[in-house]
């Protein structure tokens, strides 16, 4: 199921914030993190988590953080359509 999923998400590009949560539904769908009642599968985090050792990007900022990173990645896009 993780090959099938993962091999999905190429058909997306980044562009927007809502192919961001499309492609976490895509990775999520049927996998043990999908069965957990607080998990929301195609959302952004409801919980605070770690990775490792490093503090990860709190809940309530996620999609002001995601916003940022795409105005940074689509002006890349665009300076690199330019060359």
């Amino acid at each position: 199921m993780k090959i099938i999923n993962n091999q999905k998400t190429l058909l997306y590009k980044l562009e927007e914030e809502k192919n961001i949560k499309e492609i976490h539904k895509i990775l999520k769908t049927n996998t043990s993190d999908s069965r957990l009642s607080w998990f929301n599968v195609g959302e952004y985090k409801s919980k605070p988590n770690m990775v490792g050792d490093l503090q990860t990007t709190s809940p309530n900022q996620v999609s002001a953080e995601i916003k940022k990173l795409l105005t940074w990645y689509n002006k890349k896009q665009i300076l690199m359509l330019m060359i």
